[in-house]
């Protein structure tokens, strides 16, 4: 047996010994009668308690299932951070007892994980990874660290969504690949997270991978990582950290913004882009929206987008003087997804003079006219009309 989580060569003789057993059970079979199990084994309880503090080193950890588990798929999926050699390594109907050799890493979390390969006798496979914390420290840390990650084309079924913190320790960022995580959470459908029990006192390098395989690492093919730009540091007296979105993989070059434009028949409209990331602007996209109001930009992605729609009055395809440059409200941002669509633009007029949006406004930029010669006859006369292009 080749055991799925890190562990030394020594662990290797009791997990063999403990597993040597199994085979000469008879192979279970389909149920006589009634109806076929198909409920997924749930783990009900774990000893010590999910962000418990003040564990002995020496003590033993005892996780309890739902009903009695494939126990080979068990430890194949059994992760252990960070690893230990097992003195002890137990079952007992649906109970597995782990006492560690030489204790318990002092001073810090430590992880239990069982991953989704953990199955039933009947093959039904665990509905979702299962983690576990605890420390020997004599209070429990209670740092939290939140966020959202967003998930690029290297994400498929198979592939899920998890974030992990490594405590920086030095001048070193640690390695994802090697050192053993301080906290893992996996990431909600919409790629929300909480990663808990986090010391306070400490800064905290956040990975989000692609986890094809329950080995929290991304060191397997076709397998993803991404991070914030920096490390994330809890303030003073602070409990709670928000960390900034961030990718995981990778985007296609280009994407598209999309959405609708509502106006008058017979008069033409356009949308224009425009690139704000910091970078030196780009030059404007400006397309024409086809009749039914429906448009596509493609665009690059990386970066959000400033974009505004107008009616082409004087047929030059710009935004002038006497045309209303319609902006809407928030840019739109393709950092972390390849499509946005459902940009709506209303540029009907509303009294046959100008165009009236609903959600966008327009914000045009003022051309302030030269100094008149007669301040008092300026006065009396008013000056051009404001409007054009920010």
């Amino acid at each position: 047996m080749s055991p799925r989580h890190p562990v030394p060569a020594r662990r290797v003789a009791v997990l063999g010994a403990v597993l040597a057993g199994l085979g000469s059970c008879a192979k279970v079979g389909p149920p006589p009668g009634g109806p076929e199990d198909r409920d997924p084994p749930q783990i009900t309880e774990v000893v010590p308690p999910n962000g418990a503090a003040g564990v002995a080193p020496d003590s033993a950890v005892t996780i309890i299932f739902s009903e009695r588990p494939d126990r080979r798929s068990v430890m194949r999926s059994l992760l252990i951070f960070p690893a230990v050699d097992f003195a002890e390594s137990a079952w007992e109907e649906n109970r597995l007892r782990l006492r560690p050799e030489t204790g318990w890493t002092v001073g810090r979390n430590t992880l239990i994980r069982v991953g989704r390969e953990a199955k039933d006798r009947r093959g039904n496979r665990i509905s979702k990874p299962f983690g576990t914390r605890f420390t020997t420290k004599a209070l429990p840390d209670t740092g939290v660290a939140f966020g959202r990650v967003w998930m690029g084309r290297e994400a498929e079924r198979r592939k899920h969504p998890t974030v992990l913190a490594f405590a920086v320790r030095g001048d070193s960022l640690g390695d994802p690949d090697v050192d053993a995580p301080d906290a893992a959470a996996d990431a909600s459908e919409k790629g929300k997270y909480r990663l808990e029990g986090l010391d306070t006192a400490e800064t905290y390098r956040i990975v989000g991978i692609l986890d094809a395989d329950d080995d929290l690492r991304a060191t397997s093919g076709g397998e993803a990582r991404g991070e914030p730009p920096a490390p994330i540091a809890f303030g003073e007296s602070a409990r709670e950290v928000e960390v900034p979105d961030f990718l995981i993989g990778t985007l296609d070059s280009l994407g598209v913004v999309g959405g609708t434009v509502a106006g008058d028949s017979g008069r033409v409209a356009f949308v224009r882009l425009e690139r704000i990331d910091g970078q030196e602007p780009d030059r404007p996209r400006i397309v024409r929206v086809p009749d039914d109001g429906n448009f596509s930009v493609e665009v690059e992605t990386g970066a959000s987008y400033r974009v505004s729609a107008f009616v082409d009055v004087d047929g030059d395809s710009l935004p002038g003087p006497d045309e209303t440059l319609v902006e809407r409200d928030e840019p739109v941002s393709l950092e972390f997804v390849p499509e946005q669509t459902g940009v709506r633009f209303d540029l009907t007029t509303g009294d046959g003079e100008e165009p009236v949006p609903t959600d966008p406004v327009p914000k045009p930029t003022p051309e302030d006219p030269a100094p008149p010669a007669d301040p008092e006859r300026a006065a009396e006369e008013p000056g051009p009309p404001r409007g054009g292009e920010r």
